[in-house]
């Protein structure tokens, strides 16, 4: 059977994620809520529990007719979509993988449900730390992107004996340089508003990328236990700033941001660094910071540089639903624009 709780069923909805060996700040309702200060959509957990196994994973359900290529020729209330919340998703399982009949249950009341709710399309956003594209891979469809990295917190060992020299060098240097990090639960929204928009500027980054002071706000007052802020400094002038989450189990560099002409004192380094000890002091098994824009950029290489060994990889799948539909919105979404592939 599958259930859909919506995000206004906050303790159901965590009461199930938590149910489960292996979990993530990803999974809770509040994450799933943040991104309706800056994102149309509905939040659902999709439950689903039979022949012996059960799954659950967030979902975004959007009216097609609210995408931009779309507006003005579909009605509203026609068709529907389902995307993983920004960042990383897909299913929570005690198992590694459903068994094949298992799977062939899941997949037919999946489709069922998408059928009866008009859904079109379902995008998911695999975990990389989980790799749960194998929990039902007869029923998602999966494919391979990129890297990302992850350091690993659940050691004795000194972490600056996973990076490689370069990396250890430039975080001596920034201690050497004065460079000092402080952390709180979110003190100082405005001063970090302002270094990573700031940074998302210098990037020129998708508007998809700056998020209102609402979003911060509403971290704060509903995700403290699960936020942490660190801010490096110098001379007393905040230079580099980044949002972490975490849990028991896992922590994510969520967003960061610095100031250029600071950059040759290496206080992201040093910050990552400290962030990563306070991390593993508190019992918490790896840090994963994600990968580049690109596949192996600069970004993925300034990351790459905590962990020698820390490569692991990130899936994508989805699922179409209805596929005569799903083609006749792809020509719709060709009229309107012609330069638009279908492939």
């Amino acid at each position: 059977m599958i259930e859909l709780i919506r995000y206004d069923e906050q303790t159901k909805w965590n009461n199930i994620v938590d149910s489960y060996k292996k979990t993530d700040v990803y999974y809770t309702c509040e994450y799933a809520v943040s991104f309706m200060q800056n994102e149309v959509g509905i939040p659902y957990l999709l439950h689903y529990k039979g022949n012996g196994c059960s799954l659950c994973y967030s979902i975004v359900e959007k009216d097609i007719a609210d995408f931009t290529a779309f507006k003005g020729s579909l009605s509203h209330g026609e068709y529907f979509d389902w995307n993983t919340p920004y960042g990383y998703g897909g299913p929570l399982s005690d198992a590694d993988r459903l068994t094949d009949v298992q799977q062939k249950e899941f997949r037919k009341e999946l489709y069922e449900l998408a059928s009866d709710k008009k859904i079109i399309t379902q995008f998911v956003r695999f975990h990389p730390l989980l790799q749960n594209q194998l929990v039902c891979d007869k029923v998602i469809e999966n494919a391979y992107i990129k890297d990302t990295i992850f350091i690993n917190l659940d050691t004795q060992e000194d972490l600056m004996i996973q990076m490689d020299p370069k990396n250890r060098n430039l975080i001596r240097k920034a201690i050497k340089n004065d460079i000092v990090i402080k952390h709180d639960s979110g003190k100082y929204i405005d001063e970090f508003m302002n270094i990573y928009e700031t940074t998302m500027d210098r990037d020129r980054a998708r508007s998809f990328y700056y998020f209102p002071k609402s979003y911060y706000e509403y971290m704060k007052e509903n995700m403290g236990f699960e936020t942490e802020y660190f801010y490096a400094y110098k001379d007393g002038v905040m230079v580099a700033a980044s949002v972490f989450f975490y849990n028991e189990q896992y922590m994510h560099y969520h967003l960061s941001g610095n100031l250029v002409e600071y950059r040759t004192f290496a206080p992201t380094n040093l910050l990552l660094y400290e962030a990563a000890n306070w991390g593993r002091e508190r019992g918490i098994k790896e840090l994963h910071l994600g990968g580049g824009v690109g596949i192996e950029d600069s970004l993925f290489h300034f990351k790459k540089q905590f962990n020698k060994n820390g490569r692991i990889g990130f899936y994508i799948g989805r699922n179409i639903f209805m596929p005569e539909k799903y083609q006749e919105l792809l020509y719709k979404r060709q009229e309107v624009d012609s330069e638009f592939d279908m492939n």
